[in-house]
């Protein structure tokens, strides 16, 4: 691998752990303060993301592999994650 494609994707990895850190951590004083949910909810939300990192690389995996090379998924779904995260900051 050229060393500017491991630069660009340890940037990438980079910048992907440090948005969900900075967004991750500050979602239960929304959910209170905004959606008025009760810790219950709180919980629940926060253990669904836990469940959903842990099974979705495995239903992604399979697709990719089967269908598309994994560089094109994960092409195609940093973006529509990005861009689902800064529409949910809208309200």
């Amino acid at each position: 691998m050229k060393s500017i494609t491991k630069i660009q994707l340890s940037l990438m990895m980079f910048m992907q752990f440090f948005v969900w850190g900075a967004w991750y951590g500050q979602m239960s004083k929304y959910m209170t303060d905004q959606l008025h949910a009760t810790g219950d909810q709180v919980g629940n939300a926060y253990a669904a993301f836990s469940i959903a990192m842990i099974v979705a690389p495995f239903f992604v995996g399979m697709l990719a592999d089967r269908f598309f090379q994994a560089q094109k998924s994960t092409w195609f779904f940093k973006p529509c994650r990005c861009s689902h995260l800064v529409y949910i900051n809208q309200y």
